[in-house]
């Protein structure tokens, strides 16, 4: 579970695509390989990673901070 915080209007697409930029700049990987795939017009979404494991992901969020 990570939880990031945008300040982007909260409109569905441009929520979702800021989402796709913001984690694809931040895991250092390609946009097109990160897609919201549920809720989409909700607060909490569930993201696909396509290229990473969940262990990598975690390791290269974590070194961020």
């Amino acid at each position: 579970y990570i939880e990031v915080s945008l300040t982007v209007p909260a409109t569905e697409a441009t929520a979702n695509k800021a989402l796709e930029k913001f984690l694809a700049r931040q895991l250092g990987i390609k946009s097109e390989a990160i897609e919201v795939i549920a809720g989409h017009s909700a607060p909490q979404k569930l993201v696909s990673i396509v290229g990473l494991s969940p262990q990598e992901v975690t390791q290269r969020l974590t070194s961020q901070v």
